[in-house]
């Protein structure tokens, strides 16, 4: 589904090609693994985006009540074979994500598995495939850049929000997913990550003001 989105809506799926858990090299007796690699059948792109992908999934996160999520489980465990059904998985909970912890997880492949592609080969790139709890997350901290459009054009960096498919009945097996469409960015890896590491601001405040020495005695110290 990710890849069809990349390439081409049109694209058959006989002619999309993957590597799974493939070693990136950081350095000497240290890797990295992608979760995919991913191409076409013939390794070039009918698009104007990159030939070859690194392609991350992020699933979702830790919760701040796992609790609440071990009891829906335990109650539909417990319910009788005929009485229980996947929907009953599917209701919502009153447990909430920490995103800031996939985040901070995720920060670290886009720099380092972004940069080992940008740094192998022209026509390279990278993709992640997150929850659309933690799409919005980055979007809400980037809103202020104007980051370029460039589904059409040159891009090197897609992010895809993934979200239930609930157009399709309730049934047994792997829950449904589909792209959500008002969620994708095609856009530039550089252009990227510079709008990640300029987020912070200047806060001089923090630099000045009441210390304490290693001795316990309270010293001002101005700018």
């Amino acid at each position: 589904m990710a890849a069809q989105h990349i390439f081409d809506g049109g694209i058959d799926p006989s002619d999309i090609c993957v590597k799974r858990e493939e070693s990136l090299r950081v350095s000497k007796g240290s890797a990295y693994h992608a979760d995919f690699i991913i191409t076409t059948r013939s390794g070039e792109s009918s698009t104007s985006g990159p030939n070859r992908l690194v392609l991350e999934m992020q699933g979702g996160g830790e919760t701040s009540d796992t609790g609440k999520i071990t009891q829906r489980v335990r109650k539909w465990k417990n319910t009788t074979e005929k009485e229980r059904t996947n929907e009953q998985l599917r209701a919502e909970t009153t447990a909430n994500t920490l995103v800031t912890n996939a985040w901070r997880r995720q920060q670290e492949q886009f720099l380092i598995k972004g940069n080992i592609a940008m740094k192998t080969w022209k026509g390279l790139g990278i993709a992640f495939c997150v929850g659309t709890l933690l799409y919005d997350y980055l979007m809400e901290r980037l809103e202020s850049v104007n980051l370029p459009d460039l589904k059409d054009y040159n891009w090197t960096l897609a992010l895809l929000a993934f979200k239930e498919d609930k157009s399709r009945p309730v049934e047994d097996g792997p829950i449904p997913l589909t792209i959500d469409e008002d969620r994708t960015l095609y856009t530039n890896y550089q252009t990227f990550v510079q709008a990640l590491i300029n987020q912070g601001q200047p806060t001089l405040e923090a630099f000045q003001g009441q210390f304490c020495s290693l001795e316990n005695e309270r010293i001002d110290i101005p700018f």
